[in-house]
């Protein structure tokens, strides 16, 4: 399933996002 892998890698990438901005 790649679209799995796909949501999962870009809800990884939002909450280092949301780290980094605190």
């Amino acid at each position: 399933m790649v679209t799995a892998v796909v949501v999962v890698i870009v809800i990884i990438a939002a909450v280092a996002l949301l780290a980094r901005r605190k």
